[in-house]
């Protein structure tokens, strides 16, 4: 037993609740519920969707103040539930559940995913017409996948995430993983290329959906989510560009961290907690931090 920061006994707690739900398939996923420190007994609270990156990572229990640059305590003491999902391609569940989504970034792991909202839903914890969801790198990309093929999130931010896999794959440090993930390069099968790339939806996107990058990112270069933003600004989807000078695919400077994470729940608190949100009228910004 140890106790090297007996400062944490005089601050609220959240435990993670392991939640299961049937996905696409009819595959058992799995995922860490985090309930509001505020809810009253049968509300219905806002729910963030937060996915992982990799997309061979996974949420696991451990303790962090940041999770990914999430700041979770801060939504949860907020009102707000949290669910991190571990669907296919996640890591820790065996070598098939790692490769069901070779070929497939954006469908099978799509379904797993939006049965888990439903799931919580039918549980009477959520409230359906107050949803956001967020992440970063490939949880990025997926952030982009979702609000290309629904309009059922009211928010959404996409941090450092791929959104055109064909330019993604000549620009990335590591080429291979492209590769790897779609069993051939863009001229092999472009096809496959284009049907998992969010970009080829946007004009689909009605969601509020604002990205972050960092300025020197090498492994999911920046003008992917230039690409995005600037799709949605001719749109006219409200949406909004935050830039971090100097930091790589993973920001580290604290201020930076600070400055997002108070950043992104605001623009996630802006359109899903108001009565309504209106798509005119609504300035689009580039930021640099």
């Amino acid at each position: 037993f140890t106790d090297l920061n007996p400062w944490t006994r005089e601050r609220p707690t959240f435990p993670a609740e392991v939640v299961t739900w049937t996905g696409a398939e009819g595959h058992e996923v799995e995922g860490l519920l985090y309930r509001p420190h505020t809810r009253r007994p049968g509300e219905r609270v806002p729910l963030l969707l937060y996915v992982h990156g990799g997309p061979a990572a996974n949420h696991a229990e451990y303790f962090t103040p940041t999770l990914d640059m999430l700041g979770l305590a801060h939504y949860l003491q907020t009102g707000w539930a949290v669910l991190l999902p571990n669907p296919s391609g996640s890591a820790g569940y065996g070598q098939v559940w790692r490769k069901a989504n070779l070929r497939d970034w954006a469908d099978r792991p799509y379904v797993d995913l939006m049965t888990g909202v439903d799931a919580l839903i039918a549980r009477g914890l959520v409230d359906s017409t107050r949803l956001a969801v967020c992440g970063w790198s490939y949880g990025g990309y997926m952030t982009s996948n979702i609000v290309g093929r629904t309009t059922r999130f009211r928010a959404a931010v996409a941090g450092a995430g791929p959104v055109d896999l064909t330019s993604m794959a000549g620009t990335c440090d590591i080429p291979g993983l492209l590769q790897h993930a779609m069993q051939a390069w863009p001229w092999e099968d472009p096809q496959v290329y284009e049907a998992n790339s969010p970009l080829a939806r946007v004009a689909h996107v009605r969601t509020p959906t604002a990205f972050v990058h960092g300025g020197a990112d090498p492994r999911v270069p920046p003008s992917q989510s230039w690409e995005m933003f600037r799709a949605l600004r001719t749109l006219g989807v409200p949406t909004d560009l935050m830039l971090l000078p100097r930091s790589l695919h993973d920001p580290k400077e604290p201020r930076q961290l600070r400055t997002f994470m108070e950043w992104n729940h605001a623009w996630l608190a802006r359109w899903t907690l108001a009565p309504e949100h209106r798509m005119n009228g609504e300035r689009d910004r580039t930021r640099t931090h």
